[in-house]
């Protein structure tokens, strides 16, 4: 069985466990990250609290590697239905034939609540939040863009009772590919089950109009989950692979942290 084969039985294999395990139910964590799955949560950080979030990430593109190291995403929260968003730029080294090593573009933004129903509304009303940032053209090498790259994201999440809840996110920037500006499209679509009191599990649907200036679409399915390790760290697993012709797969750790209550 070759290692394309291996990895499509791998992750038919992961998805089948959580449906094994959808029946299985806990309390959802408290704290939640804006990661590893794509979709965002639809909570803001606390007030005088900063959350931090991190990871790696190895992607394998038709016999190409890339490793992604930092994925760093500092959230501050300044309002009860606001917080500040800082995502620090990446080392990002890919194998191709030869070494290329480069840091991509850190991002600055705000995330805020524009509906929290906090359940006391219809089950199908969602909790809402709006994210809006941007580049700032400092990093270098392959990652880096020079021009400012403009970021919307509209986020909603739905309690769906007991164990479940989904999550649905759309993005929008104005990108960069060697100079050229394009509109890119990426959409996701989460379904999470709280296994236990520590450990979440999640699948998921991602995809990307267009992949790259004059690319084609591109579309994802991925599993993980989180564990509660400490009262306010979590670490993170994922996997996922390319539904289309293309070969790819992605693997990934990561962690959020958090510290409360700093002035």
């Amino acid at each position: 069985m070759n290692g394309s084969m291996r990895c499509r039985w791998a992750m038919t294999a992961l998805f089948a466990a959580m449906l094994a395990l959808a029946a299985a139910g806990a309390a959802a964590q408290e704290m939640q990250g804006d990661r590893p799955d794509f979709p965002e949560s639809t909570v803001t950080v606390p007030v005088r609290s900063l959350q931090i979030e991190g990871g790696y990430t190895f992607r394998w593109l038709d016999g190409d590697s890339e490793h992604v190291l930092g994925e760093l995403l500092l959230r501050w929260g300044v309002l009860e239905w606001m917080e500040l968003r800082f995502a620090v730029n990446s080392l990002v080294w890919s194998i191709n034939g030869g070494t290329s090593l480069g840091k991509d573009d850190p991002m600055a933004g705000v995330k805020v609540q524009l509906l929290q129903d906090g359940g006391t509304g219809p089950a199908w009303i969602p909790d809402i939040t709006l994210t809006l940032g941007g580049t700032v053209p400092v990093g270098f090498g392959d990652p880096h863009e020079s021009p400012f790259r403009p970021e919307a994201g509209l986020h909603m999440g739905w309690t769906l009772g007991g164990a479940a809840s989904l999550n649905v996110s759309g993005v929008y920037s104005y990108d960069s590919d060697d100079g050229r500006r394009y509109h890119r499209w990426v959409a996701g679509t989460a379904l999470w089950i709280a296994v236990t009191d520590r450990l979440d599990c999640y699948a998921e649907y991602t995809a990307e109009y267009p992949r790259g200036c004059g690319g084609n679409d591109a579309h994802y399915a991925g599993a993980g989950g989180t564990f509660l390790l400490l009262e306010n760290f979590v670490v993170d697993l994922r996997a996922g692979l390319r539904l289309d012709r293309r070969r790819e797969y992605l693997a990934g750790i990561g962690f959020v942290g958090r510290m409360d209550d700093l002035y």
